[in-house]
């Protein structure tokens, strides 16, 4: 058995092809009620030092998928949560996290509806006001037979978090269309608020020179939501998209592209640039032409110079983006090389980033740190280090700290007796 606690550190559906898909079933918590929150309270005061893990909730599905923002007085994660009392196209719903001061930790359900929700993002746009985005199943797909029949219904929803008033308000839906829409993430630059997403022109899951895909741009006006805007649009496949934003007001977005679409072979991977000049969007530009599989980018921005940090091959690079020079994160070879997640997070004098990687006992987390006063990334420090599965890692800064975020499986051994028919 397992089970999926959603942990606080203080420091798809790709396959293609027809196949006879059907639900596994809607009781996936068989170790007992979903979303619990984890006693006692008192594990969780401010006692803890720094560098500590603190298990918040426990029994989450594993596409829980956290988010998180943090200050000096509001720790929020929004993540997936999942009820089995649902039918299967409904198990999902989006919920959020909250922890004031030192208060304790409360759930509080942002949807409770007969639609599937998932992905969700969380990012400040405001001084006061925080937005939410998210993937919805809308519609009626209870008598679908396969994905093929459910990705027409995947749209974008927006909504945004009070921060006086402390509700939810706002939600709305961003598309209503019969194209595949997927991997939202709320922006914020200069004076502009919106909403990005992947958009494919057809019913794929990742484009292909057939039926492309194309980053989506979706702006909030302040009183409303404006009509959405390609940005970027290619006859590929969007595998992954970052971005980040510079004092000047101006987005940046890496886009890490697969040619062909067909990800059994990753080599024609390549990463592309959008930005905005004047807060316009201008024509995207290609980053990398090498033959190697680059991916898994991540924008940061320290001292509001945006950097991209990504994995080339079996080597984390990273380089400025107004002075293209890529170069390797670790001075040395070390077991980052294959990190198959990286996420990051920037702050005053710095940035980090973040993976979990397979050692022999299990799979643990990692982080590294970049200093911009000695120019240099620091080797990887371990994070965790246990037999359980950590992964899903995001991350944000509180004005004091790092706030790590992350999915921690944990694997119950048993002796089970079997007699086997030998006949």
């Amino acid at each position: 058995g397992i089970y999926n606690p959603l942990v606080l550190d203080l420091i798809d559906l790709n396959q293609k092809g027809n196949r006879n898909w059907v639900p596994i079933g809607n009781d996936l918590e068989k170790w007992g009620d979903s979303n619990r929150l984890t006693r006692p309270l008192e594990s969780m005061s401010n006692d803890k030092t720094d560098n500590s893990e603190v298990s918040v909730i426990e029994n989450l599905t594993w596409l829980a998928n956290p988010s998180i923002y943090s200050d000096l007085s509001l720790n929020m994660i929004l993540y997936s949560s999942h009820s089995s009392e649902k039918p299967w196209y409904a198990s999902s719903d989006i919920s959020a996290l909250s922890k004031e001061g030192g208060g304790d930790w409360t759930i509080e359900p942002v949807t409770d509806d007969q639609s599937a929700e998932f992905t969700p993002q969380l990012a400040k746009v405001l001084d006061d006001t925080l937005m939410a985005s998210w993937t919805r199943v809308h519609g009626d797909v209870s008598n679908a037979q396969g994905p093929e029949e459910i990705v027409p219904h995947l749209e974008i929803i927006a909504a945004f978090y009070d921060m006086p008033s402390k509700s939810w308000t706002g939600l709305e839906r961003l598309t209503d269309n019969l194209l595949t829409d997927r991997k939202p993430l709320p922006v914020s630059f200069g004076a502009h608020t919106g909403v990005i997403w992947i958009q494919n022109e057809g019913i794929e899951m990742v484009g292909s020179p057939s039926s492309g895909d194309r980053l989506m741009y979706c702006e909030y006006t302040g009183s409303g939501w404006g009509t959405p805007v390609i940005i970027w649009d290619s006859q590929t496949g969007i595998i992954d998209f970052t971005y980040t934003s510079d004092n000047g007001g101006e987005c940046y977005v890496t886009v890490a592209v697969d040619q062909d679409g067909n990800l059994d072979d990753s080599d024609d991977q390549e990463l592309y640039l959008v930005s905005t000049t004047g807060g316009t969007w201008q024509s995207g530009q290609r980053l990398t032409d090498d033959n190697i599989q680059d991916h898994l980018p991540v924008l940061v921005s320290p001292d509001n110079s945006p950097m991209l940090v990504w994995r080339s091959g079996s080597t984390l690079k990273y380089t400025y983006i107004n002075d293209f020079n890529p170069q390797s994160v670790f001075s040395e070879q070390t077991i980052s090389g294959k990190a198959p997640s990286l996420s990051g997070i920037d702050f005053p004098g710095g940035a980090a980033i973040a993976y979990s990687k397979q050692q022999e006992d299990g799979i643990d987390l990692f982080a590294a740190y970049f200093d911009t006063t000695l120019n240099v990334w620091s080797m990887p420090r371990r994070l965790t280090d246990d037999g359980s599965a950590e992964n899903a890692v995001a991350l944000s800064f509180d004005s004091e700290k790092l706030v790590f975020t992350y999915l921690k499986t944990m694997t119950i051994h048993e002796d089970i007796s079997t007699v086997l028919n030998q006949e």
